[in-house]
């Protein structure tokens, strides 16, 4: 079964042919969180949804949110000029971050 996907609740345009969608679209009984990037298909001018792209479950949203904010934190450190002090967490075998020693 293909989801419904709903009215997006974002976009963000990233070049001439490409879109960020950011909505919500239920899979069955179970809301998803969806990032897709949307391009032009063969009719000129209608946009349809690639392959790239992520579907969170619900229960998994706040985790990626969290991951979010901590990679625009260390952006604006960064850009603030804070670069030098910010020690980048590689990744464990579970896939979380520990700091490098």
């Amino acid at each position: 079964m293909k989801p419904a996907f709903s009215t997006p609740l974002a976009t963000l345009p990233l070049n001439s042919r490409e879109t960020l969608y950011i909505s919500l679209h239920q899979y069955g009984l179970r809301l998803h969180l969806d990032l897709r990037i949307w391009c032009c298909g063969q009719k000129r001018g209608r946009r349809r949804p690639s392959r790239k792209g992520i579907t969170l479950p619900q229960e998994r949203v706040e985790e990626f949110m969290e991951g979010l904010q901590r990679a625009h934190r260390r952006l604006v450190a960064w850009n603030s000029g804070l670069a030098g002090t910010l020690t980048v967490p590689a990744l464990n075998d579970e896939g979380e971050g520990r700091a490098k020693p």
